[in-house]
C-alpha cells in the first residue's frame, strides 16, 4: 500500500498558508511605516488612498484587513480542534494559537494607535514569530494524531484479514469425470485436491 508522508488534517495546513500570507502583507506594511511615518492616523489613512503615494503606502492598507481575516480563520480553526476528542497535546497546541492570535491582534491595533514606532513593529514582528511557531507546532501535534488515528485503523483491518484466514476449512464434492470425484479441502489458505474413489 502507498503510505502517507503528510497526515496532518487541511484545516491546519490552510492556516500555516495564511499565517505566511499575513506575514508578507505585514512586511510591506512595516517597510512603508518605517520608510514613510505619519504623524497621526488620519495622515497615514490619506497616505493609504493618496493617488501621488508611494506604493508601500498604498499597500499598507491590505494589511490589516488580511490580518483580521486571518486571525478569524485562526481562531475558528483552533475552536474546532478545541471540540474535537483529540490528544491533550494537540488541544494544548490548539490553545496556544487561539491565545496568541488573539494578543497578535491586540498588539498591531496598539501599535497602529501609537503610529507604529519601530521598538512596537518589532515585538508586533517577535509575536508574528511566535505565532508562526505555535501554528507549526499545532501542525506537527495533528499529524502525529492523525498517524495514530490511521496506525489503529491498519492494525484493526490486519486483525480481521487474519480472522478470515482462520475461518474453518470447507470441503466441496465437485464430480469431475464419471469415473472419478475430487475433495477440494481448503486449509489455512492452502488448497489440496486428493482422488476420493474410483468407481
Amino acid at each position: 500500500t502507498k503510505s502517507n508522508i503528510f497526515h496532518a488534517p487541511r484545516s491546519v495546513v490552510i492556516g500555516a498558508v495564511i499565517a505566511v500570507t499575513v506575514s508578507i502583507t505585514g512586511a510591506i506594511t512595516a517597510l512603508g511605516d518605517t520608510l514613510f511615518p505619519s504623524s497621526s492616523i488620519t495622515g497615514g489613512l490619506a497616505q493609504d488612498f493618496s493617488a501621488t503615494s508611494s506604493m508601500l503606502l498604498r499597500l499598507r492598507i491590505f494589511h490589516p484587513a488580511v490580518a483580521i481575516a486571518g486571525a478569524i480563520y485562526l481562531v475558528w480553526m483552533s475552536a474546532q480542534f478545541l471540540r474535537r476528542p483529540d490528544s491533550d497535546r494537540a488541544k494544548s497546541a490548539a490553545t496556544r494559537v487561539l491565545s496568541l492570535t488573539l494578543f497578535q491582534l491586540a498588539v498591531g491595533a496598539i501599535n497602529i494607535t501609537l503610529l507604529a514606532p519601530i521598538w512596537m513593529q518589532l515585538t508586533h514582528l517577535f509575536i508574528a514569530d511566535v505565532v508562526w511557531i505555535a501554528i507549526v507546532l499545532m501542525l506537527l501535534e495533528t499529524q502525529i494524531q492523525r498517524r495514530k488515528e490511521l496506525g489503529d485503523s491498519d492494525s484493526s483491518g490486519s486483525t480481521t484479514t487474519r480472522a478470515d484466514h482462520s475461518a474453518p476449512a470447507s470441503t466441496i464434492m465437485v464430480p469431475m469425470n464419471d469415473h472419478r470425484m475430487m475433495l477440494m479441502d481448503w486449509t489455512n489458505g492452502g488448497t489440496s485436491l486428493r482422488n476420493l474413489f474410483r468407481r
